[in-house]
């Protein structure tokens, strides 16, 4: 179980659906299976779904390993499973606002989720990288209509963020970044943003 865990997350990443869910699976079938074991299987099993946009199924997951993670009493494993779980809020509030059907508390929510995930990564030695939680926590300011809040965080992490290896998200921060510089009256600036977000 341990093994087939650990292929789960790799498959998971190297974009092997089908490797990822079956050994996933297999984990989650096994009675003997360790919780360390479970809960990658199910932070696989979330991500294959969140990457599928079924926002719903992923939080389902990601609370079953919610139950797993606070029997383990690892706090590298919580704090990754913070960040998770707050970018699957997120991502979900970003697919209703591109329906039209955004509201203010699933909005609230998300921002309220980044922002623990992040303050608990924090407070770790070796916590989990934050860009990305940033990224949307920018995003989500956007959002709320909150474009000088949003910049200050655009402009303290998109530079990092450049060579993390966020192709879509870097590219959609870059595109807000300059919506945002245009409502605030800069522009120049924001066009250069936007034509630069359009090449990449």
């Amino acid at each position: 179980s341990e093994c087939e865990s650990a292929l789960a997350l790799f498959m998971q990443r190297e974009g092997d659906v089908r490797a990822a869910s079956r050994y996933a699976q297999d984990v989650l079938a096994n009675p003997a299976a360790t919780l360390e074991s479970r809960y990658r299987a199910f932070l696989a099993l979330g991500s294959l779904h969140q990457d599928a946009y079924d926002y719903e199924e992923a939080s389902r997951l990601y609370r079953e390993a919610e139950a797993v993670v606070h029997q383990l009493g690892d706090d590298i494993a919580m704090a990754s499973w913070l960040q998770r779980a707050a970018l699957t809020q997120a991502a979900h509030v970003r697919q209703a606002a591109a329906l039209g059907e955004l509201d203010a508390r699933s909005l609230a929510g998300a921002i309220a989720a980044l922002k623990k995930s992040i303050e608990f990564a924090r407070s770790l030695a070796d916590g989990p990288d934050i860009t990305l939680d940033q990224l949307l926590l920018a995003e989500m300011k956007v959002l709320q209509g909150r474009p000088a809040e949003a910049l200050a965080l655009y402009d303290a992490y998109l530079p990092s963020a450049e060579g993390e290896g966020f192709l879509h998200e870097v590219t959609a921060a870059m595109s807000d970044r300059g919506h945002c510089c245009i409502a605030l009256g800069r522009v120049d600036e924001g066009v250069v943003q936007l034509e630069a977000a359009l090449q990449r």
